[in-house]
């Protein structure tokens, strides 16, 4: 599995990064919020595996340009998980055409459980 991962994301980052040179933002596991309508979602894809994003939630792994980071580091120096964070850059119409997803399913797939740590549960201190 990892070596099929590896493959995958090696053959989707070309696609992002060749059509899409100002990408921001990979998702490799999350959740889109329920609250967008599944039509908008499937018109988001790109190609059989790879879709654009926004308000993805439960967010354990992604790829981030540095450009981006002066827009989500003030959100978490205010307070904000790291979720919401993320979350309210993507509905930004900055974000339009920069953000991405994998499909059919994120690459990475965390294990659930009520015990488990979430990126939401992240804030930055000091």
């Amino acid at each position: 599995p990892a070596a099929e991962a590896k493959a995958m994301f090696a053959r989707d980052m070309k696609l992002v990064a060749g059509r899409y040179p100002d990408w921001q933002l990979v998702y490799l596991g999350g959740h889109i919020s329920t609250a967008l309508r599944t039509v908008d979602k499937e018109e988001w894809r790109i190609s059989e595996t790879v879709s654009f994003a926004k308000q993805v939630y439960q967010t354990h792994a992604f790829v981030i340009r540095r450009s981006l980071i002066e827009k989500i580091l003030p959100r978490l120096e205010r307070g904000a998980a790291a979720d919401a964070a993320y979350v309210s850059w993507s509905k930004e119409a900055d974000a339009a055409e920069r953000c991405f997803g994998f499909l059919p399913r994120q690459l990475l797939v965390q294990p659930g459980g009520a015990g488990r740590w979430k990126d939401s549960d992240i804030f930055t201190q000091g």
